[in-house]
C-alpha cells in the first residue's frame, strides 16, 4: 500500500492484527509509450542495481506512466535515476495523482 500517512495506516493495520512492514520505494514517471519502462530499467541495469519488484499505473492527471520500484539499494537507485534526470516523484506529487 502507498498511503499519505504511514504512521496512521501502520497503526490501523496493526490494530486489526495485520503484519506490517514499511518499505522504501522509488516512484518514477516514465513516458507512457513503448520502451518507456525499459528506458528507466536500463538506467538501473547500467549501475548493476537489481529490481526486487515494481508495479505501474496510469493517471488521467498526467501523460506519464507511474512506476513504483523496490530495489536492493534505495540510495544508489535514487542517485542513478537523479543522475540520468529521471522524473522521480515526491510523496506530494504522488498524492496529487
Amino acid at each position: 500500500l502507498i498511503v499519505s500517512d504511514n504512521e496512521t495506516a501502520i497503526n490501523a493495520l496493526k490494530e486489526e492484527k495485520f503484519t506490517v512492514k514499511e518499505t522504501d520505494v522509488i516512484v518514477v514517471g516514465v513516458k507512457d509509450e513503448p520502451n518507456g519502462l525499459n528506458t528507466m530499467l536500463e538506467i538501473l541495469e547500467k549501475e548493476s542495481i537489481n529490481v526486487e519488484y515494481l508495479y505501474a499505473f496510469v493517471s488521467s492527471k498526467t501523460d506519464e506512466a507511474i512506476v513504483v520500484v523496490k530495489i536492493e539499494n534505495y540510495e544508489d537507485g535514487v542517485k542513478a535515476l537523479e543522475d540520468a534526470n529521471a522524473n522521480i516523484l515526491s510523496k506530494e506529487d504522488l498524492a496529487e495523482l
